[in-house]
């Protein structure tokens, strides 16, 4: 969140997470410690001014007026009961943009530590060839991650959704398994469902929008199919696979239900229940969802 009744938030919220989950690590050696769920939640470019728990006021058209009013207020009845029985914070740190609000949640440290420091600026690193390469990963400023701390403390991981790690080795994260939307920039194209309808090209000394299959110049419509709704999945260490990373559907039967109808939500939820349900038998599980079909972000862990 990007502030709050003149706090800061998400790293200090992050590193409160962090301390539980390490504390929970430590008490693996007790069998008869008891894990409890966790619904960690963090949102980017959203004011705190407008959720009722905060009490603060909200700001109305410009953002220097301001009003006290219920009627400006965001109805979330069931945030406001998770602050009543929960624990929310008034203090911490999110970027307004997402990639370092990410980075300091996996991290639980400042983005001028994780060096990811806006969505176009991040810091380098030289790879084992001698190579620059342009983005760091985060496993290299922060060995010690959100996800190994709960591997730790003995939950089974699942990272779904978008990772937004650019070039990273997702398998690096402490994930033990991952349902992800492939970034496009780094990875060739689904052979199921192409991410791109329409690209940018320059005809006649002009930018213009052209599409993929026609060729004809488009004159209104988005640049890019919406990839969080069609299916565009990455299975990494998934149950049934051979390799660590497969795209989805992965088996004749999936490939033979995929149509019009099966969209990227649907897919990645029964995925999802899928993981849940396996793990449910070992009774432990964490679910990192950085991005579904919303932009929310979120964590959860259930031990049971």
């Amino acid at each position: 969140m990007s502030d709050m009744a003149g706090g800061r938030f998400l790293s200090m919220f992050a590193y409160a997470l962090l301390c539980v989950l390490w504390c929970l690590g430590r008490s693996v050696v007790d069998a008869q410690a008891t894990k409890p769920n966790i619904l960690f939640m963090y949102v980017d470019d959203v004011s705190p001014r407008e959720l009722r728990m905060y009490d603060a006021p909200a700001w109305v058209g410009k953002k220097t007026v301001e009003s006290d009013e219920e009627r400006f207020r965001a109805k979330t009845p069931t945030l406001d009961m998770m602050a009543r029985e929960g624990m929310y914070f008034t203090k911490a740190w999110a970027a307004p943009v997402c990639s370092p609000s990410r980075a300091m949640f996996m991290t639980g440290r400042f983005a001028h530590l994780t060096k990811w420091w806006y969505n176009q600026d991040y810091g380098t690193f030289t790879n084992a060839d001698g190579e620059t390469e342009k983005y760091v990963p985060l496993y290299l400023t922060s060995p010690i991650l959100v996800g190994h701390l709960a591997q730790q403390a003995g939950y089974k991981t699942l990272w779904a959704g978008k990772p937004g790690m650019k070039t990273a080795d997702l398998r690096e994260f402490g994930f033990d398994e991952g349902v992800f939307l492939p970034n496009a920039a780094f990875k060739p194209p689904s052979p199921y469902s192409p991410e791109f309808v329409v690209k940018n090209e320059v005809r006649d000394g002009k930018r213009v929008k052209v599409n993929n299959d026609t060729g004809e110049i488009v004159e209104n419509g988005l640049s890019e199919r919406s990839y969080f709704w069609k299916p565009h999945i990455d299975l990494m260490n998934f149950p049934g696979t051979t390799e660590d990373f497969t795209y989805w559907p992965h088996t004749a039967e999936l490939q033979a239900e995929y149509g019009l109808s099966t969209y990227g939500p649907d897919v990645e939820s029964e995925s999802i229940i899928n993981f849940m349900t396996r793990s449910h038998e070992q009774k432990k599980t964490l679910l990192h969802l950085p991005q579904l079909e919303t932009g929310a972000q979120s964590l959860q862990l259930y031990p049971t």
